[in-house]
């Protein structure tokens, strides 16, 4: 999974809009959506305004899980084909 996913996983599981997200980090909603679908790489400076938005942690965020807490990615996996089985299978 790539960080734009990611952004978009979390930020869909926080009930928010990409123009939500774009209100709270001052990024614009078009910005948001290259991020999300990886037309723009994310610069540096902005993932912890993204984190801070999100209330991830940046090892979230990037895709590390150092605790190696397999309990918390299955959940996460679970809420994620939640979510597009909603918006393709309805």
């Amino acid at each position: 999974m790539s960080i734009g996913s990611r952004i978009r996983f979390y930020r869909l599981q926080k009930g928010m809009t990409q123009k939500e997200l774009g209100n709270r980090t001052l990024i614009s909603d078009s910005t948001i959506s290259l991020y999300e679908n990886d037309g723009r790489p994310v610069p540096a400076e902005m993932i912890i305004t993204i984190c801070k938005a999100l209330d991830v942690t940046p090892n979230t965020l990037l895709g590390f899980d150092p605790a190696g807490n397999k309990q918390k990615m299955m959940d996460e996996a679970a809420v994620y084909i939640g979510i597009l089985y909603d918006k393709y299978m309805k």
